[in-house]
C-alpha cells in the first residue's frame, strides 16, 4: 500500500474474511486508489468501499446462485464496476469448476448487464472506460 501511495498507483485489494482489518489498514495509510477485486460482500461493505473512492470488480461467481450479490450489484453505480476472470478460479456458468480464462469475461459482462438492465455493448463501454480511468490507459 505504501509503494502504491508513493507512486500514486492503483491497488488491487482482495479482502476475504478480513474486511474490517483491510479497511482499518487503508484508513491508517490514508490512500484510497484502486479496486476491491473478486468482491462477494454485502451492500454495507460495498457502500464503504465506494465511499472511500474504490472501484469494485466481479468475477464468474455472479453467474452462480448469487441473488444476494446481484442485489448489491444493482445498487453500485455503473461507473465504479469492473469485471475479471480471477483465473484460474471462479469460472462463470457454464464453465464452473473448470479452469477460468479471459474469453469467459463475456459471461460476466452479460450477467452484470442483465442485473443493471443495460445493453451488453453499453455495459462493455462503461466497464472499458472504468478500466482506463483506474489504470490510466
Amino acid at each position: 500500500m505504501k509503494v502504491a501511495q508513493k507512486y500514486n498507483l492503483p491497488m488491487s485489494i482482495h479482502s476475504r474474511s478480513a474486511f474490517s482489518e483491510t479497511i482499518e489498514v487503508l484508513k491508517e495509510i490514508g490512500y484510497f486508489n484502486g479496486v476491491f477485486h473478486c468482491f462477494s460482500g454485502s451492500w454495507e461493505m460495498a457502500k464503504l468501499i465506494l465511499d472511500l473512492g474504490f472501484y469494485i470488480s466481479f468475477s464468474g461467481s455472479i453467474t452462480y446462485d448469487a441473488s444476494r450479490l446481484r442485489e448489491v450489484i444493482k445498487k453500485i453505480p455503473e461507473e465504479r464496476i469492473l469485471i475479471e476472470t480471477d483465473a484460474p478460479y471462479l469460472a462463470p456458468v457454464p464453465f464452473r469448476g473448470k479452469r477460468n480464462e479471459p474469453s469467459y469475461l463475456s459471461y460476466i459482462l452479460k450477467a452484470i448487464a442483465e442485473i443493471k438492465g443495460l445493453e451488453e455493448n453499453k455495459m462493455a463501454e462503461v466497464i472499458m472506460e472504468n478500466g482506463k480511468r483506474i489504470f490510466r490507459c
